[in-house]
């Protein structure tokens, strides 16, 4: 007898500084209609857009991502 196992996702936690926690928010938030999915590794911020283009957010892109205006 086999047991089929459920599809499960599964989100660790990362401890983010609070300059990444608020750029990762603004990307996440600001700009839902054009970003898919938002996420950090090893500190690091990527993101991907509805194109399926994947982008590492760079530190001098911060201060674009915290000046977009909330929709």
């Amino acid at each position: 007898m086999s047991k089929q196992l459920k599809q499960v996702k599964i989100y660790a936690s990362e401890h983010l500084t609070q300059l990444n926690q608020k750029v990762f928010n603004s990307i996440r938030l600001k700009k839902k209609d054009t970003v898919e999915s938002v996420w950090s590794r090893s500190g690091k911020l990527f993101y991907k857009n509805r194109n399926r283009s994947i982008h590492r957010v760079l530190y001098k892109e911060y201060n674009y991502w915290l000046s977009l205006p909330w929709s």
